[in-house]
């Protein structure tokens, strides 16, 4: 997964921000526009794998707001 932060290319497309609670569940903040569909399964899948931790506890909340 990528974060971009501060010194992260101009042209990074998105990112995501992980929140690791107290309890064991993470949450995924991701700011990715959904092309088709199962964005949200998607990520957490890959999530799940990387951490080797049940995909249950992974909690992925897309916050994209496209008026201006």
């Amino acid at each position: 997964l990528f974060r971009k932060a501060s010194n992260s290319p101009t042209d990074a497309i998105s990112g995501v921000v992980l929140t690791f609670n107290i309890y064991g569940s993470i949450n995924v903040n991701s700011v990715a526009v959904e092309i088709g569909s199962s964005m949200k399964t998607t990520l957490a899948q890959i999530l799940a794998v990387k951490l080797k931790i049940d995909i249950n506890t992974v909690h992925v909340m897309i916050n994209l707001n496209t008026m201006v």
